[in-house]
């Protein structure tokens, strides 16, 4: 994951993009600002022969995140995409849930949220991992996606501090972990 967010041109000037995922068919982004959030899928550019279309991808939609169903201060800090849904780390606001082709969000976990900073999420079959940055709710916590998404999801947390980053490798069968000093 590149560290250095990314300004972003135009009508959002003043948004920051922190994480980009890849689905089949989506380039799916996080972008956040002093006060909101949003995810945008963008088209993917189609290979034609042994070169890329050159024309730039196409917004094919944007989601505001936040509101009543988020905690305050719920930055879109990383991104993973599953099937139609993308998982969004909203730092204080937990995990949120986005469908792509409906653009409907759903809360995660009540036991996500302002006391577990989340920075970042990694992906593993029906298990999503969180790296959250506080000690208090925080270290590595795990999510049985095969639960019914909503706030009443149980969340296994592993423990750990300070956790600002988390990988899986799927060969050796771990959960790698990036933490602050």
């Amino acid at each position: 994951m590149d560290t250095e967010p990314k300004t972003v041109p135009g009508r959002s000037g003043s948004l920051w993009c922190f994480d980009v995922d890849v689905s089949a068919d989506l380039v799916v982004a996080v972008y956040a600002g002093r006060d909101r959030s949003i995810l945008r899928a963008y088209s993917q550019p189609k290979l034609l022969g042994a070169s890329w279309n050159p024309a730039a991808p196409v917004l094919a939609r944007e989601v505001p995140l936040g509101g009543d169903a988020f905690a305050p201060g719920g930055t879109a800090y990383a991104v993973e995409t599953q099937g139609q849904h993308a998982y969004v780390g909203l730092g204080d606001g937990g995990i949120a849930r986005v469908n792509l082709r409906s653009g409907a969000v759903e809360p995660g976990p009540r036991g996500v949220g302002p006391r577990s900073k989340v920075r970042d999420l990694s992906l593993a079959g029906n298990h999503l991992y969180a790296a959250a940055e506080r000690s208090i709710g925080g270290g590595l916590l795990e999510l049985d996606l095969t639960q019914a998404w909503g706030p009443d999801m149980a969340v296994l947390s592993h423990g750990g501090e300070q956790l600002l980053g988390c990988g899986v490798d799927t060969q050796a069968q771990q959960v790698v972990l990036g933490a602050g000093s």
